[in-house]
């Protein structure tokens, strides 16, 4: 990130502002670093809105994936011979990994284990989120299959190291970006409509249109500019300090 990005959120926390990340990545690997860097005892938005912690603390908010639907997902993933990842509040686990799931692994630097997904103890750590790493050839096969579950949220993201690769969120319905920041503003003490959003990709348009200041980096997709209130320049272009001085302008 940018030094003038740093910066801002200082001056933004400065004024009494809180900020928090807000991203569909775990709170483990390198999400933690820049959680602890940008707040180390608030709140952050992790796994899609699925886990709301502060950086390797104790989940504050977490919504489990049904177990029935989840059940249903690693099936599905068996039958396809495409792999799953599975998220608690803290771990990571997959069962058939490949070069897709690896190089995800190293991007983020996450440890994840290999293990029997329906072996997981869900009562001692439920999952929370379940992960969908595929090629975009095979992504609206899998999108379909996923979707017949009608108590399952997808949320599809990119990646820009691994730009071949659709990474695709499932949550419990109505578990989103967008309600993890009802809820982490509610704990705050304000109204959605006191909250910026800044964001980049297509998982970031529900929330953007949620909050009162929705904010669209340069480098985001057609689809997030086009939903957000303001667009300012690329990350490289120093358009996240300009984003959070946007912020604190409103």
């Amino acid at each position: 990130m940018p030094a003038s990005a740093w910066t801002e959120i200082a001056k933004a926390q400065s004024l009494g502002r809180k900020v928090a990340l807000c991203t569909g990545r775990p709170c483990a690997g390198n999400s933690v670093g820049y959680a602890r860097r940008v707040d180390t005892f608030g709140a952050h938005i992790f796994q899609s809105g699925a886990v709301l912690c502060a950086p390797g603390g104790e989940a504050v908010h977490s919504v489990r994936l049904p177990p029935a639907s989840y059940a249903g997902l690693v099936q599905l993933a068996r039958e396809n011979g495409e792999p799953l990842e599975a998220y608690t509040a803290k771990d990571c686990f997959v069962e058939r990994p490949n070069h897709h799931t690896i190089s995800h692994a190293k991007e983020l630097d996450l440890i994840i284990e290999e293990r029997d997904l329906l072996h997981i103890d869900l009562d001692r750590e439920p999952v929370v989120r379940v992960q969908w790493i595929v090629p975009w050839a095979k992504w609206p096969t899998i999108e379909a299959l996923t979707a017949r579950d009608a108590e399952l949220q997808i949320s599809v993201a990119t990646h820009p190291g691994l730009i071949e690769t659709c990474f695709s969120s499932v949550t419990a319905r109505g578990v989103s970006k967008a309600s993890a920041a009802v809820w982490l503003a509610g704990h705050h003490g304000l109204a959605i409509d006191e909250v910026a959003m800044i964001g980049d990709g297509d998982n970031d348009v529900d929330v953007v249109r949620v909050v009162g200041l929705g904010i669209a980096m340069g480098n985001a997709t057609a689809t997030l500019k086009a939903a957000a209130d303001v667009v300012v320049g690329a990350v490289e272009a120093d358009g996240l300090a300009e984003a959070i001085d946007e912020a604190l302008a409103h």
